[in-house]
């Protein structure tokens, strides 16, 4: 993960949780009602999330944070993603919606097709 960008704590949070593979700390960062969205599916409620995260650990994935951006409730954060997948690395961008400190949606997309 980059130093070079300063990131909000709970995203910060999100993705020390996700480099550690911390499946609980990873959580920690959901609303209860949070939805994710990635490769054209969806993950509903902190159990789907959880699994998923837990599904996604084989990759043994890799990220260095490019960049950050915050608008009203949305946050973009691109990174470029390395590991044990056909592709690697891609570049994704992290579309974050939050609410009372909370990730209430997460939309993950290749940066083409942002």
């Amino acid at each position: 993960m980059s130093v070079s960008v300063k990131l909000p704590p709970r995203i910060d949070t999100f993705m020390q949780a996700k480099s550690s593979g911390d499946s609980q700390a990873f959580v920690a960062c959901f609303a209860e009602e949070a939805v994710v969205y990635t490769e054209g599916q969806e993950f509903r409620g902190k159990d789907a999330i959880r699994q998923w995260f837990e599904d996604s650990a084989k990759y043994k994935n890799q990220y260095l944070v490019m960049g950050f951006s915050a608008k009203r409730q949305e946050s973009i954060l691109s990174a470029r993603v390395s590991g044990d997948f056909a592709g690697s690395p891609v570049l994704l961008d992290y579309f974050f919606t939050t609410r009372d400190g909370l990730i209430t949606s997460l939309r993950i997309v290749t940066m083409e097709d942002a």
